[in-house]
């Protein structure tokens, strides 16, 4: 399985399932033209999960705040 995800201005761009192995991650949600903080994602936590079983978009933007590793598996390798 190859893993690829983008991480651009230390945005995750279109990424699944996300398993944080160590770091942080930081999701907001956007409302009224700014971010809002919404949770921090800690080692062990998932992030994307809710996304990948509907299938809709993320309602998150997910933002990497330090040196982080990550797990990540893609929507479609979810269902293959």
């Amino acid at each position: 399985m190859k893993v690829q995800i983008q991480i651009s201005n230390g945005i995750l761009q279109d990424c699944g399932l996300v398993l944080v192995m160590s770091g942080l991650l930081t999701m907001t949600q956007r409302e009224s033209e700014r971010d809002v903080f919404m949770f921090n994602a800690h080692a062990g936590d998932f992030v994307g999960a809710m996304s990948v079983l509907t299938g809709e978009p993320s309602v998150f933007t997910v933002r990497v705040k330090h040196h982080s590793l990550l797990a990540v598996m893609s929507s479609s390798d979810f269902y293959s």
